[in-house]
């Protein structure tokens, strides 16, 4: 399992396992004799035969086969090329699957929705990389050991071309490469459905969550936020890294500890990264979301030691407030914040604090926070905490009426 505080990015599996849908649908073929009943059967409920396979052909349980041995493939290439009538069958079967996907991509207007058409009518498992498709004819030229291409052949043999051609068409597909990971994050068993998906870097907030139960438990809390603060800044050299703009859009990303510096810079001077400048992998996709997810901890956790304007004290033990909500409230206090995130920007500006105190007040009215809060101690430590803003003053009997007011008007938050 994971380390939720480990920095490092982790490297891409192979996944050791397949949903019990592969498994069912793998053990349905074996049990097949009909060449092109399999190939049907593989085409629409296992992996699209518009993919480039390897030569020893189709596997049973599908393009990544785990090393489950030669007995599990059920048509060769290599072997079948000379077998006519097996190796028609499957270029018949694979050209139904070129005409059925260029009809539907042809139907759409924009590139984005030729795009997610293509990835999406697709049967089972997918590569979010392959985003050309090859005519028949090139494909019986590589079946037969490729070589030297004849006249015929000679140029462009792609029957369906989605590759990004323009910045447009990159950032539009960077932009579905994204919402793909941050959906896998979201939920991975959406894509469960033929092999086991994983996003294997960094989250936000389960880091958050533990880094202050641990500050919590610390000798010198204060230490212990600054300690981490020093620990991300050194991992990707921060403000250490003035020509971090040259290394933000490289042809290859050959060093990623290097990428993801340059990037961690940019975005804590505010660059707006270009995602129609270079055309992103899965693995890089991921690897930008894990550098995201880190600065939102970075920027947390220095906000943990803050509870003024002049960022002067530290906040420490209990003070922590974002371990004081109820776990199974987390979701729901953060839909009511996205209903009202100008009014927290001013909140972490110092200003407002009655609104501020208000609105914590009736987080402990509806019983946010966890067993055993009071509310002077808890509202002020999760204030100073979540929109570093004290407002303990704020809290007291003389300012009740003003808070009755505010809440009166923010109580529609809760319905």
């Amino acid at each position: 399992m994971r380390d939720v505080l480990d920095l490092n990015l982790g490297e891409p599996k192979r996944s050791t396992r397949y949903s019990g849908e592969i498994e069912q649908h793998g053990n349905i073929l074996k049990k097949m004799t009909d060449l092109k009943e399999k190939l049907n059967y593989y085409n629409r409920h296992i992996c699209t035969l518009c993919y480039t396979f390897n030569p020893e052909g189709l596997h049973c349980y599908g393009d990544d086969d785990q090393g489950r041995g030669e007995g599990e493939i059920f048509f060769n290439k290599e072997a079948d090329k000379n077998n006519a009538p097996g190796f028609e069958l499957y270029l018949e079967v694979r050209q139904q699957e070129i005409d059925r996907l260029k009809g539907l991509i042809e139907s759409k207007q924009t590139y984005t929705d030729k795009l997610t058409c293509f990835i999406e009518q697709k049967a089972g498992q997918h590569r979010y990389d392959e985003l050309k498709v090859h005519t028949n004819e090139y494909e019986k030229f590589l079946a037969y050991g490729a070589g030297t291409v004849p006249p015929n052949l000679l140029g462009d043999n792609d029957v369906i071309d989605l590759k990004p051609a323009s910045p447009e068409e990159r950032k539009g597909y960077n932009l579905y490469i994204r919402k793909y990971v941050e959906r896998l994050i979201e939920d991975p068993t959406v894509f469960y459905r033929l092999i086991i998906h994983n996003y294997y870097g960094f989250l936000c907030e389960p880091a958050i969550r533990l880094f202050t139960k641990q500050v919590n438990r610390a000798l010198k809390p204060k230490d212990a936020v600054e300690d981490e603060v020093k620990r991300i800044e050194t991992k990707f050299f921060a403000r250490n890294f003035p020509n971090y703009p040259e290394r933000l859009y490289p042809y290859s990303i050959e060093n990623y500890l290097e990428w993801e510096s340059a990037l961690f810079n940019a975005f804590i001077n505010g660059h707006d990264y270009d995602f129609s400048r270079r055309m992103f992998s899965e693995h890089e996709m991921k690897a930008f979301i894990h550098v995201e997810q880190i600065f939102e901890y970075y920027k947390k956790v220095l906000n943990l030691k803050l509870t003024n304007r002049d960022q002067k004290n530290v906040l420490t033990g209990a003070q922590f407030g974002l371990d004081l909500i109820r776990d199974e409230l987390h979701t729901r206090l953060i839909v009511i914040e996205g209903k009202i995130l100008s009014k927290i920007e001013r909140w972490k500006q110092g200003f407002d604090k009655i609104e501020c105190a208000a609105f914590c007040e009736l987080l402990f009215d509806k019983k946010y926070f966890v067993k055993g809060s009071t509310r002077i101690k808890t509202v002020n430590a999760f204030a100073c905490s979540k929109y570093g803003n004290p407002i303990k003053n704020q809290l007291g009997k003389t300012r009740e009426p003003a808070r009755k007011t505010h809440k009166t008007l923010l109580s529609n938050l809760f319905k």
